[in-house]
């Protein structure tokens, strides 16, 4: 698996040599990010390994209240668990609705390429689903109301 700024990552290989990276939770060795840092940890980096954009999260009108208790506990670095909630993986939803998905761990595979119309969807921590804009990084919540168990 290759790594960057420290994490392992999962890796999603783009046709101009760059990649999308998720860094993911592996030995709990890591290094120690900033809440902020760890909320966004999608990034898209060049051939050369240059950051070309760190995801940006859009929560819809619907959920801005929390968006907004996740923002300021992120400035404040607060180490709020319950703001806590990074990308865990990445997979490829296809035009035809297949995937690229393993179904008993919900991820994809550590390396994939790119396939032109696929769409990139990102789950987090506690259970989100965001739809990925690998050219603006832009990641989209689209959790279905009531998903989640509790």
């Amino acid at each position: 698996m290759n790594t960057f700024r420290g994490w392992p990552t999962q890796t999603l290989l783009m046709p101009d040599g760059g990649v999308v990276a998720c860094l993911v939770y592996k030995t709990g060795k890591e290094p120690r990010f900033s809440l902020f840092e760890e909320n966004h940890n999608v990034f898209r980096l060049d051939r050369a390994c240059k950051v070309m954009w760190q995801v940006r999260r859009n929560e819809g009108g619907a959920r801005a209240q929390w968006a907004q208790m996740r923002e300021k506990a992120e400035a404040d670095d607060s180490g709020d668990f319950e703001m806590h909630s990074p990308f865990l993986s990445m997979h490829l939803r296809f035009r035809d609705g297949s995937t690229n998905k393993d179904p008993m761990t919900e991820a994809g595979p550590p390396d994939a390429c790119w396939v032109e119309g696929a769409t990139v969807i990102c789950r987090t921590l506690d259970s989100m689903t965001y739809e990925l804009d690998v050219d603006t990084g832009i990641a989209v919540n689209v959790t279905p109301f009531g998903i989640r168990p509790w």
